[in-house]
């Protein structure tokens, strides 16, 4: 079938059996022929600038991997992409091999478009007469190096070296670090009908340790009603 594979300002027309199969043979002849190319590449049934939500988008490098070749970087011509298209991009980077709940999407796609509105408010006001080019300059620089203070940021807790320490060799502050962060995951996918969550994990050693969004004298009762449960067996597998 015929497939339309997008990326980096290029576009191609591939006769393919499947989306995954077009995007390789598009990448395999841009990186021959030393073109720029993006993170991203868009395949679609229906055109190149299509804002279809069934359009598939791939990950270049880990096609690249699939594909035996290595990466280089040649450059990227700038595409002008409709936020719709590169919030899709984004959800199926962020998405890839997870299963999140239709809530979570949608708030995540609400901040994602508020965070262009407000990069785009922005960029209307440095057009105005009484900013001048350096003001300007010099407000884009700070907003990059925001950015990537966030994503530095942002890989140091997602790679935290505690993950890999057993539990009974953590100080006080590591161990509370730890519990944190899985608390903080599930406060993000609280449903609005949820009142909290408590995080209980069991230790080889008989020990357990918790963390809780809830206040201490509250959890108990919790307990015991889920505790009645296990014991008559009202489990359901999920």
């Amino acid at each position: 079938m015929k497939l339309y594979v997008s990326t980096g300002g290029h576009n191609l027309l591939v006769n393919a059996s499947s989306p995954k199969e077009a995007a390789k043979l598009a990448l395999t002849q841009w990186t021959e022929g030393g073109f720029a190319f993006g993170k991203i590449l868009m395949v679609s049934e229906t055109g190149f600038d299509s804002d279809n939500e069934e359009d598939l988008f791939f990950l270049t490098e880990a096609l690249l991997e699939e594909l035996g070749i290595e990466y280089r970087d040649f450059g990227r011509s700038m595409t002008l992409n409709s936020i719709a298209k590169e919030w899709r991009g984004y959800a199926s980077m962020v998405f890839d091999g997870k299963q999140p709940s239709p809530v979570q999407i949608e708030e995540m796609k609400k901040a994602f478009f508020a965070g262009f509105w407000s990069l785009f408010a922005a960029l209307e006001q440095i057009g105005e007469p009484e900013i001048s080019e350096k003001e300007g300059e010099a407000y884009l620089e700070a907003r990059r190096a925001e950015c990537v203070t966030f994503k530095d940021q942002l890989l140091a807790n997602h790679e935290s070296p505690l993950a890999a320490k057993q539990l009974r060799y953590m100080t006080e502050p590591e161990l509370n670090a730890h519990i944190t962060r899985q608390i903080e995951f599930l406060k993000m996918n609280q449903t609005p009908d949820t009142i909290g969550s408590m995080l209980v994990i069991f230790q080889d050693d008989g020990i357990t340790q918790y963390g809780a969004t809830v206040a201490p004298d509250t959890a108990p009762a919790a307990l015991r009603e889920l505790a009645d449960r296990l014991e008559r067996r009202d489990t359901v597998t999920r």
